[in-house]
């Protein structure tokens, strides 16, 4: 039996006023289903790369099919940025020789202008869509910064000096903002709140190394990071609980593979799997390429071999039905799941 009739079983079983909401809603998503552009059935993963001789930023799916340059522009596009709520990407360009943050959907169409001369450091864009986070040093120290996603109300969020800050990354319900601080010596990730108060921010994983670059995971519960605890010379992608318990390597290779160094780990929307970039040791730094692994069965999977540049993934959803995080409200998706959809 497939999952379409499974689904209506269980909304038979249901009361009657919510089994005829739940027909009438999974009737509105087959005919979305029926009519939806193929790009967008299934999850994807966009990445920046230079394959073209200059920044562009791709989409595959996430078996390394369907490749699809979305902004073919002869400026410098990167830096893809997701919002789940906008169900938009963003990204960073130097288009009409002006730096600024541009958005689209997920097919490449409707590019527009979000702000314009933003912080020259990394955003990070916050699941809601509202805001952003990023590192600067404009009052002379490293701190973290939120702004709106226009660039008014621009205020720091966190006490204290950083030798270095940096890989912002927004907790699923975009209440916290995680990031790398060497503020106690040794790089580490913290994270503090996102309302605008001036807080020292608090350890997301107690350290056992140099970590580095989080990544929360979807239901709020896990952290994804870079971390050097095997040794110094080893950028490994660690996923934990927050805390740091139950912490182990996701990219380390059993058969022996050759050893490569990861980067930016990016979660699926439902938790199961990462994406990220790495190179291999000993090849030119800027031959990174994109590989995707399970949260709990590690092993990782190239998706891209090309000799330029393939770094920052993000995986998204264009559908737009992602479970509910933690302290947030239901989505459809998660109300169908409820019912016995299952994600993929």
């Amino acid at each position: 039996m497939d999952r379409q009739s499974r689904l209506g079983r269980r909304i038979r079983a249901c009361p009657p006023i919510r089994r005829a909401a739940g027909f009438a809603l999974m009737a509105l998503l087959l005919g979305y289903a029926a009519h939806a552009p193929a790009q967008a059935s299934g999850t994807w993963i966009a990445f920046h790369t230079v394959r073209d001789g200059d920044g562009e930023i791709y989409v595959m799916r996430p078996d390394g099919t369907g490749l699809r340059n979305l902004t073919r522009n002869p400026s410098d596009d990167r830096m893809p940025m997701w919002s789940s709520a906008r169900r938009q990407l963003a990204f960073r360009s130097n288009r009409n020789d002006e730096d600024a943050i541009y958005t689209m959907n997920a097919d490449g169409s409707g590019v527009r202008k979000l702000l314009a001369s933003p912080p020259t450091s990394r955003l990070a864009w916050s699941p809601d869509g509202e805001r952003f986070a990023f590192a600067s040093k404009r009052d002379g120290n490293e701190r973290i910064y939120v702004m709106d996603a226009n660039g008014g109300r621009q205020r720091r969020i966190t006490n204290g000096v950083d030798t270095l800050a940096y890989g912002v990354a927004w907790s699923p319900d975009s209440r916290r903002v995680a990031f790398t601080s060497s503020r106690n010596g040794p790089r580490m990730i913290f994270s503090a709140e996102a309302d605008g108060q001036i807080v020292d921010p608090t350890p997301l994983v107690v350290p056992a190394g140099v970590e580095e670059d989080p990544a929360w995971s979807p239901d709020g519960r896990r952290v994804a990071f870079l971390s050097r605890r095997r040794d110094w010379f080893h950028k490994d992608v660690w996923v934990a609980d927050i805390g740091g318990a139950n912490a182990r390597n996701l990219t380390l290779r059993p058969d022996g593979a050759p050893e490569r160094d990861g980067s930016g780990p990016s979660w699926s929307p439902y938790g199961r799997r990462l994406a990220y970039a790495s190179w291999l040791r000993g090849e030119p730094v800027f031959n990174y390429e994109i590989f995707v692994t399970d949260a709990l069965n590690p092993d990782p999977t190239q998706l891209t071999d090309h000799p330029a540049l393939d770094l920052s993934p993000v995986w998204f959803d264009p559908r737009g039905l992602a479970v509910s995080p933690l302290n947030s409200r239901p989505t459809t998706w998660g109300w169908l799941k409820g019912l016995g959809a299952r994600p993929r």
